[in-house]
């Protein structure tokens, strides 16, 4: 009997065995090394196909890792598209609130209708936005004043307002930045109505703030309840949220991803019981002026 064993990396798999047939005999060099190859060409199989199922587990760990992937960044999508649509919604409500109660003042009817309109127009770019998803189409970056659209976010903010909250505006006449304006529009609502409903048990002040110098810095200022020390650090995080089930947790987090794409950065301080300031600084445009 010759034996030979089959080796594989790492361990053997078995052993190979032959048997003369007749009289009883030496083995040849010549069968010895015949059978060692065999045994060597069986493991080399062995070898290839253990590799080969490995290669396909390993491409179907990747495929699937991908498609979570995907899911995942889809539901943020998602919740980020529900988030910003809410905030729409709420000040088309607002507004059409205030409409139903100033139906004889003109002025009245006017603004809350130019407002409406405009929650609605920005819902539309949205939607335009998600429909050039897949063309990566990228927001629209121009120099913008931004004391435009901080006034403009006020008028939005009016009937989101408790009476025992007040709205402070502090600005420059203009201000230039290099930004997308809806972004920024965005960012500041998605801020400032965090600030309100940090402010719906006590009231308050909400301090929109604006100043010009190395770069533009603009404020969002409340004198609500504060951000716990213990979670300040995750405020920013995708899902993380402190209203349970009303909120997305994307708010912060898309208002962060605006920041640093628009080349600045977001800093927080707060104060339990004492309340809440996001400084959002950003890039000053070459040559753009600036007065008080």
């Amino acid at each position: 009997m010759l034996d030979t064993f089959v080796k594989v990396p790492q361990h053997y798999e078995g052993v190979l065995c032959c048997e003369a047939t007749g009289a009883q005999r030496d083995w040849t060099a010549d069968e010895i090394t015949f059978a060692t190859a065999v045994s060597e060409n069986i493991a080399r199989f062995i070898t290839e196909q253990v590799s080969m199922e490995l290669e396909r587990n390993q491409r179907a760990a990747e495929r699937d890792q991908s498609r979570v992937e995907k899911m995942d960044a889809l539901e943020q999508l998602t919740r980020g598209v529900a988030h910003d649509y809410n905030n729409m919604l709420s000040v088309i409500i607002g507004h059409s609130d205030i409409l139903a109660i100033s139906a004889n003042n003109p002025d009245v009817v006017k603004e809350s209708t130019a407002n409406i309109l405009h929650a609605a127009e920005r819902g539309q770019t949205l939607s335009k936005r998600l429909m050039d998803f897949s063309n990566d189409t990228s927001a629209s970056l121009a120099a913008i004043n931004a004391v435009e659209v901080i006034n403009h976010v006020s008028s939005l903010l009016v009937p989101l307002l408790e009476s025992d909250i007040t709205l402070k505006l502090e600005m420059p006449k203009e201000a230039w930045m290099k930004i997308d304006a809806g972004d920024l529009e965005d960012a500041l609502m998605n801020l400032c109505i965090n600030g309100i409903h940090a402010m719906q048990d006590s009231g308050g002040t909400l301090t929109l703030s604006l100043s010009v110098d190395a770069a533009t810095r603009i404020r969002v200022q409340d004198t609500g309840a504060g951000i716990p020390a213990e979670i300040i650090s995750k405020i920013y995080e995708p899902y993380f949220s402190t209203k349970g089930e009303e909120g997305t947790g994307l708010g912060l987090s898309q208002v962060y991803g605006l920041v640093r794409r628009s080349g600045g950065h977001i800093v927080v301080e707060s104060m339990p019981a004492e309340g809440t300031t996001f400084t959002l600084t950003f890039p000053r445009v070459d040559g753009a002026g600036s007065s008080d």
